[in-house]
């Protein structure tokens, strides 16, 4: 593929100039991939005529500029002293031309003459001779570490690092001849090497430092770490204060010039800071938040170790990845320093501030707008929620209201049923009638409205017949009553068991009707009532018992009062008197097992429905109102005898409770932990004490 090239143009004589050029060819002609014209196009650079491509320095005498005093200021030898870093291979290169044909040793000879003198180093003949007598006198050096330092003088080497080679220092350490005051020793062997090999001219020197400037000058990685270090560029890595400027003037003039000396460490160029649109000042951030800097301290190492002093592959590879912990240390100090700088600048940047406000503005509006129709939907449902509350609430109150009227009803529909049972079954214990089965099972038949055979009312209109009757007519009229319930029940009737002729009976008095309910066992309705009579009717309410016996409706008052004096310190279930035939127990026990009686709750332990905590409480209370009717001047039963010794009262066992919280946790010894008890409890010893928290924990653990 061929491309056309541009050819210079014709002359001010030439015929025809815009179509030929000096030769009489055509301006433009096709030629093939070739030269430094196919690498332009290639790198998409235009082909420029001469004066094109002219480089801005063309003309310029940089050796007009070149100074020779510093030898270590490599761009003060090229005559690039103005430009320093900011100078171009190109322009490195045409300097190094240029001093070369001024400085080379052949160029100033020829320029001073065959024939004349060269000017040496040491100077005139009184140096040589004076270089020939110090080379004499190097006896008072040791010969081993002569050997190491011409070595190492022939490899480059500075007197310092001569000084600092791990094999002189050993030498030292070891104390050898020869080695005091090190460095003018150094000194004086190199000036005898020196004059051996010949004397070196102003212009040989001159030469050599030019020759090296431009070996370091040309290499990218060392022109990079000179550049790092360069004395003369005057390097400033100070920040400005962290402080808000007055104003945006103030602020870029005070981080502008900061931004802009840092910016030659930047491997790509970076924008300068300065006012514009928000958008250019994001962008500027965004550029330097992502800085790549080419800073390189592999001169700014201290104690840096020279690769070329050690004696094996193995020694230079280490001393090579030492150079490069501590270098790589210093590069990760200077990015913290470059990211330190920006962060700051963008904290108190006016335009930046100003941007983040109105955004959170924007934020701030748009959050109100989105959420101002939410918040009212919201806060028409929550209207919404609290009337359907209110009614729903409305609504529960109402029907537990009528749940609390109906339940009132039942109770004393199953009041009336126990009155009922009570009155018809007390008519013919009365007349001691032998064969109670057919009554007992005309009031077991007799319920609620709908659940048994007969109702409370019939019951009671059963017991009105019985009234003023003897037993054989009161007999005659239970079995009317009984034939009455099989004949609805669709039952036979069972027959009489034949009982033999009894003597008459004598009337019954009030001691044989108490001593009758007494030996009358409590079931375990009976129990539950009374204990809801005793919580409902509390000690001090007049004709309590009376109320008592009414509630549970098969107990007299004074039977009443004697079980409370049973239960007075009774904390067991067993002992509360809840023994009852096994047919009627069972089917008890069945019956609230279904409805999830007996199931564990709590710390208390159930016993068939009752847990030993409620008894333990409910007989407290029934032995508190045992002791409150022992003045009732209505209670017809005799008051009960007086506790055995082994008893406790319901304030000693009041007391023992409250000395056992009070030393619960108490760091003494147990019996005299139980001594302190015994004294809080009046009338008992520790043993006592103890003996009765060992019976209640047993009765707890059944």
């Amino acid at each position: 593929e061929a491309v056309l090239l541009r050819l210079p143009p014709a002359g001010n004589d030439a015929a025809n100039a815009e179509n030929k050029g000096l030769s009489g060819f055509p301006t433009s002609c096709k030629v093939e991939f070739a030269g430094r014209a196919v690498h332009q196009i290639h790198h998409g650079e235009a082909v420029k005529d001469d004066q094109e491509s002219a480089s801005p320095s063309k003309g310029v005498d940089y050796s007009a500029d070149a100074n020779m005093d510093d030898k270590e200021d490599y761009y003060q030898i090229l005559g690039l002293q103005k430009l320093r870093f900011r100078s171009t291979i190109d322009q490195i290169k045409k300097a190094y031309r240029q001093c070369v044909l001024k400085y080379h040793p052949d160029k100033i000879a020829q320029q001073q003459g065959e024939g004349s003198p060269k000017k040496s180093v040491e100077g005139d003949g009184e140096g040589d001779d004076k270089g020939k007598a110090e080379a004499e006198d190097l006896g008072d050096i040791n010969k081993k570490a002569r050997e190491i330092i011409e070595r190492l003088i022939g490899q480059g080497k500075s007197d310092v690092q001569i000084c600092k080679n791990y094999q002189i220092q050993e030498m030292i350490e070891e104390k050898r001849d020869g080695l005091d005051n090190l460095e003018e020793k150094v000194a004086r062997l190199r000036r005898a090497l020196e004059g051996r090999s010949g004397a070196e001219t102003e212009a040989d020197q001159a030469f050599k430092a030019l020759s090296h400037a431009m070996s370091v000058l040309s290499d990218v990685q060392k022109r990079r770490a000179y550049d790092s270090k360069d004395a003369g560029a005057d390097i400033d890595d100070s920040l400005p204060a962290d402080k808000p400027p007055k104003d945006m003037a103030d602020f870029i003039g005070i981080w502008a010039p900061v931004f802009e000396r840092n910016a030659r460490w930047s491997i790509k160029p970076l924008p300068e800071m300065k006012e514009g649109t928000i958008q250019e000042c994001l962008d500027f951030y965004d550029e330097w938040f992502n800085m790549e800097s080419w800073r390189d301290f592999t001169l700014d190492i201290e104690d840096a170790h020279d690769p070329e002093e050690a004696q094996c592959r193995e020694e230079k590879r280490w001393m090579e990845r030492e150079n490069k912990k501590q270098a790589e240390k210093l590069k990760k100090n200077e990015n913290n320093r470059i990211n330190r700088l920006v962060e700051t600048a963008h904290k108190h940047d006016p335009r930046i501030i100003a941007y983040k406000e109105e955004l959170k503005n924007k934020k701030k509006a748009a959050k109100m707008s989105k959420y101002a129709g939410k918040q009212e939907a919201e806060e028409a449902a929550r209207k919404k929620a609290e009337e359907e509350a209110a009614a729903k609430k409305k609504q529960e109150e109402e029907e537990a209201e009528k749940r609390k009227g109906e339940k009132a009803v039942k109770e004393a529909a199953k009041r009336n049923v126990r009155m009922a049972k009570k009155g018809f079954r007390e008519v013919f214990e009365g007349h001691g009638l032998q064969d109670m089965s057919r009554v007992l099972e005309i009031c077991d038949n007799c319920a609620l409205n709908g659940e048994g055979a007969f109702t409370a009312d019939e019951l009671n209109a059963f017991t009105a017949k019985l009234a003023g009757l003897s037993m054989d007519d009161a007999v005659g009229v239970s079995d009317d009553v009984y034939k009455t319930l099989c004949d609805k029940k669709g039952t036979e009737m069972q027959p009489k068991k034949e009982a033999p002729a009894a003597p008459k009976q004598p009337a019954v008095t009030a001691s044989d009707t108490s001593k009758k309910d007494k030996d009358r066992k409590w079931s375990r309705d009976e129990v539950d009532h009374l204990h809801k009579a005793l919580i409902k009717f509390p000690a001090g309410t007049g004709q309590r018992w009376d109320k008592i016996a009414e509630f549970i409706g098969s107990r007299s008052p004074q039977e009443c009062q004697r079980k409370c004096a049973e239960l007075k310190n009774n904390f067991a279930a067993d002992a509360a008197g809840m023994t009852v035939d096994t047919k009627l127990e069972f089917e008890r026990t069945k019956a609230e097992a279904a409805k999830g009686h007996g199931a564990r709750s709590g710390t208390g332990k159930k016993v068939s429905g009752t847990s030993v905590n409620t008894v333990r409480e409910e007989g407290r209370d029934a032995a508190a109102a045992l002791e409150a009717t022992k003045h009732d001047d209505d209670a017809k039963a005799p008051a009960p005898a007086a506790a055995a010794a082994g008893e406790w009262s319901l304030e000693q066992q009041a007391a023992l409770e409250a000395a056992l919280a009070e030393f619960k946790g108490a760091d003494l010894d147990p019996k005299e932990r139980f001594k302190k008890i015994a004294e809080r409890v009046e009338g008992k010893t520790d043993k006592e004490c103890i003996k009765r928290v060992k019976e209640i924990k047993a009765m707890l653990q059944k």
